[in-house]
C-alpha cells in the first residue's frame, strides 16, 4: 500500500504503522511512505479514521474501496430537496 500525510508536527502516525514502513519520501509539506499490509475490512476503517490528513495512492483497489465509502458517507449527509 503507498499513501502521504500532510506534515503536520501534532500527529504522530508511526505509532499505527512503524513495523510495516518500508521505503519513504519526505518533504516539508507530505510525507508519501510504501507498507506490507492484508487489505481487509479493518486496515479500511482504520484508514478512513485519518480523514483528511492521509491520502491512500496505491493499489488501485484500496483507492476505490476508500473513495466508494467516502462517496457513501457524503451522500449520507445531503438533505433531500421539497418537493413543490
Amino acid at each position: 500500500m503507498i499513501f502521504s500525510f500532510n506534515a503536520t508536527p501534532d500527529f504522530d502516525f508511526m505509532t499505527y504503522f512503524a513495523r510495516h514502513i518500508g521505503a519513504t519520501v519526505e518533504n516539508d509539506l507530505l510525507k508519501i511512505f510504501r507498507i506490507r499490509v492484508i487489505l481487509n475490512f479493518e486496515l479500511e476503517r482504520e484508514l478512513l479514521g485519518f480523514g483528511s490528513r492521509m491520502r491512500v495512492l496505491g493499489p488501485r483497489i484500496l483507492v476505490k474501496q476508500i473513495k466508494k465509502h467516502l462517496y457513501e458517507t457524503l451522500e449520507s449527509y445531503k438533505v433531500p430537496e421539497k418537493e413543490s
